[in-house]
């Protein structure tokens, strides 16, 4: 119809616009109330043919094929939508120094510690013998509580918001055990 066309051409361009400002390393997060494929995945194709990488949302039984999120309402008794997160690619901007670790600074001023490589090896293969999932590529942190978070690697911007939020990240795991976070989303 020519209303659904109307609306799917405002969406592009809003869709383009933002990803005309998103800095490089930045996520873009593309969202709507519909379940309708105009609006959604072929929204999300176009966007990836502009450059964008897609993050998988990976939550199953509503991720789709190529990662993104479509909520059902018969299967949460909720209202249905479509969730979508993109990255746009740091590698190309050398303006962005990505060997530097700046991280550990940001995280000992939270009083967070970053995991030393053979415990996040340990954890990951808890993850993937217990719950069959995959941890993302992020990193791994862990507070004076001992609960771990996996905060995401996409853009070094996120550490001036993390005094503010309130959780971290995802949280992975707490006293020693998984997290109902992680296995809502395994």
């Amino acid at each position: 119809s020519l209303q659904l066309q109307s609306r799917c051409d405002l969406q592009q361009e809003l869709l383009g616009s933002a990803w005309e400002a998103l800095q490089p390393g930045g996520l873009l997060v593309y969202s709507t109330c519909t379940l309708n494929n105009k609006e959604n995945e072929m929204q999300c194709c176009w966007l990836q043919q502009q450059g964008a990488k897609v993050i998988s949302l990976g939550a199953q039984p509503m991720a789709t094929k190529q990662g993104f999120l479509r909520v059902w309402p018969h299967l949460l008794d909720a209202e249905g939508f479509f969730v979508a997160c993109f990255c746009k690619d740091a590698d190309n901007h050398p303006e962005l120094d990505k060997t530097k670790d700046a991280d550990a600074d940001a995280f000992e001023s939270l009083d967070l510690r970053r995991l030393r490589p053979s415990e996040v090896t340990l954890l990951k293969q808890r993850v993937r013998q217990e719950l069959q999932y995959l941890l993302p590529e992020g990193i791994l942190v862990a507070d004076e509580q001992g609960n771990v978070f996996l905060l995401p690697r996409h853009s070094p911007r996120i550490r001036g918001l993390l005094p503010h939020a309130l959780t971290l990240g995802l949280r992975l795991t707490t006293q020693q055990r998984l997290s109902k976070e992680l296995r809502l989303v395994a």
